[in-house]
């Protein structure tokens, strides 16, 4: 349960991190932006996130499986598009200029960009599993690591 928590605070801190830009971003640039979310269907793919994020925890940690209701029903009621829409515009809008937003909508109107954005949900989602897998075969290292810093820290502390 403690993981999930974690993983939640991270997962508001990256998506909750969008910092408005100092300087104005023009009502185009602006419009650019949503353009191309709509076009990529963020606002679908962000949502559906959560679900991802709960079923990967739950293969994970099976402890979590009888939650798995109450979990998603509190991310769908804090994870709304009218919080995130507007701080993924500026996220955007902060990342390319407006030139280069159109130019990604028109790629996103090609096959091959229908194609992409028609697998990224999936692939990402294949990453994220591939990701915590390799991570899970490895805790032992890490936790042997972890307590050999906590180590040096005593030994510091007691040479104090």
């Amino acid at each position: 349960m403690k993981t999930f928590l974690y993983a939640c605070v991270a997962l508001f801190f990256i998506l909750g991190n969008g910092a408005v830009a100092d300087t104005e971003v023009s009502a185009s640039h602006r419009q650019a932006a949503i353009d191309l979310i709509d076009l990529m269907g963020l606002e679908e793919q962000m949502m559906g996130g959560a679900t991802a994020m709960v079923d990967v925890m739950s293969s994970q940690n099976p402890s979590l499986i009888p939650y798995r209701d109450v979990i998603l029903e509190w991310s769908e009621s804090i994870m709304t598009w009218e919080i995130f829409g507007p701080k993924m515009i500026d996220i955007y809008t902060e990342a390319f200029s407006e030139d280069e937003l159109r130019d990604l909508v028109a790629f996103y109107k090609t096959p091959t960009g229908k194609k992409a954005i028609t697998l990224m949900p999936e692939l990402m989602q294949k990453g994220a599993q591939l990701g915590a897998n390799e991570a899970q075969q490895h805790i032992p290292r890490l936790q042997q690591m972890i307590e050999a810093r906590k180590a040096e820290l005593d030994a510091e502390e007691a040479d104090n």
